[in-house]
């Protein structure tokens, strides 16, 4: 029912904590597909419906869809007419499955086909004790696996380097902050397990980078008494993976050379643009903060490359 091939490849590319499921947990998951698809026959049962993938953390695997029949049962009735493709994410112990089922039926802010960097979330259908997120399937990779498995053969340049850069930042980045109010949380959880590029292999592109961490977007709307140490746990991580883009995958070359000229010439770019106190302004509900961020990053690039710190 379940090709588990790409869920066990994972496990040999990347380095996580994460054990790979039991063959009991990969039946009672493939049990539970059955009886939310409708399948009512062997026949159905055992047709290939999809492929498994890893995800890590507080999700037992990722199933994308590939099914060539239109799905039926309350997976049909909850995505209508999505033409998709579509992932159904298995979440274990219910984390998050109140804000994905608030973020489907009441439109979050950052849900929908406008928000193109944001995984849209279409659904959720609680089964034997786990919950199952219907999802958008957003193609590509992880910036980790690429750190891992493709960037060391195929270094990227400034340009790819940039847009990366720009769609994380204004793309996902300050839409998120934005919308969060004084009292609730941030989306903090910057890592490059959480973002999935597509394009990167093609020469005509179009390049996209999408947010897949849904979860992490329910900071966003829930009272926090952590919100400082979200703020500063996010601008630490933002300015670390956007300083590792440049110099493992694209920079390598300059950092080699000159690793230290390197590091001091991104600080300075970063402070001098003013980009971390015009991001943390955003969050104090400051007045055209949105505005001053992204002018801020756009100076932060230009440092860049009056710099030269990105490879033609």
């Amino acid at each position: 029912m379940i090709d588990w091939t790409p869920y066990d490849a994972y496990f040999n590319q990347i380095d996580t904590r994460q054990e790979p499921l039991k063959q009991s947990d990969r039946t009672d998951i493939e049990e539970s597909l059955s009886q939310i698809l409708g399948f009512s026959n062997n026949n159905d049962r055992q047709t290939q419906i999809g492929k498994a993938y890893g995800f890590g953390n507080h999700t037992e695997v990722v199933i994308r869809i590939e099914s060539e029949k239109p799905l039926s049962g309350e997976i049909g009735k909850l995505i209508g007419d999505f033409p998709g493709p579509m992932a159904i994410r298995v979440q274990r112990n219910a984390k998050g499955s109140t804000f994905f089922q608030q973020r489907a039926r009441n439109n979050h802010p950052l849900n929908g086909e406008e928000h193109r960097h944001f995984q849209r979330t279409l659904g959720v259908i609680s089964r034997d004790g786990r919950t199952f997120v219907i999802q958008e399937w957003v193609p590509g990779e992880t910036i980790e696996w690429l750190r891992r498995n493709y960037l060391n053969n195929n270094p990227i340049n400034g340009e790819m380097a940039q847009e990366i850069l720009k769609q994380i930042v204004l793309g996902i980045i300050i839409p998120a902050w934005s919308i969060a109010s004084q009292n609730t949380g941030v989306l903090w959880d910057i890592r490059d397990a959480n973002f999935v590029v597509s394009g990167y292999d093609s020469p005509v592109g179009p390049l996209k980078v999408t947010f897949v961490d849904i979860d992490n977007l329910r900071h966003l709307v829930e009272e926090s008494d952590k919100r400082d140490g979200q703020i500063r746990a996010a601008l630490t991580r933002l300015k670390t993976r956007m300083q590792a883009i440049l110099e493992e995958d694209q920079g390598s070359w300059e950092s080699r050379l000159r690793p230290t000229v390197f590091k001091k010439n991104f600080k300075n770019a970063f402070e001098e643009s003013k980009l971390e106190k015009s991001l943390s302004e955003i969050t104090e509900g400051h007045p055209n903060g949105v505005k001053t961020a992204e002018l801020a990053f756009l100076d932060f690039l230009r440092r860049l490359q009056q710099q030269s710190l990105l490879r033609p």
